[in-house]
Formats: C-alpha cells, structure tokens, sequence
C-alpha cells in the first residue's frame, strides 16, 4: 500500500486523475491506465486534506488520498469546492 498509494511507484499507483460530470472521475495511473468510476459518499475534504472514496467500474474500490502539497493551492481549493458541491 506504501508504494502504491504513498509513494507512488508501482504501475497501479495512481498519478494523476480528471474530474468529469458531477462525481464521476478517471485515474491514470503510472503504466498509462485509465480507469473510470464514480467518488462515492464517506470521503474527506478540509483545508489540509482531501481523501475521495472511488467505486471503480467492475473492479472494486480505490481511495485517494490528497495533500494540499500534491497540487498547486488554487487547484486544491478548486477540488474541494467541487467535491462539495457534488455530494
């Protein structure tokens, strides 16, 4: 879980995501993967963290967890406000 989700250097570590229509959401990970699915309720957003619950399509789940670090400041605002206004 370290290397995949902390460090980031398995093939499965996700590196980068897009946020689409309200909760619906594709992760890209490291080998150049894409996969889609749906935040789901029960995650996390405050000022210095943000933890996104994913239903991945067919494949069971994945959480994200965010530090205001992992992005610039205005994207990691802009996050929040769209999580919680998509709840």
């Amino acid at each position: 879980m370290v290397l995949r989700d902390a460090r980031l250097n398995l093939a499965k570590s996700c590196v980068a995501f897009k946020l689409e229509n309200g909760n619906e959401i594709t992760l890209i990970q490291r080998n150049g993967q894409q996969l889609t699915g749906k935040i789901l309720a029960g995650g996390m957003i405050a000022p210095f963290l943000v933890v996104m619950n994913i239903r991945i399509n067919e494949r069971g789940r994945r959480n994200i967890v965010l530090m205001p670090d992992s992005m610039n400041q205005d994207e990691f605002r802009h996050l929040r406000v769209a999580l919680r206004w998509n709840r």
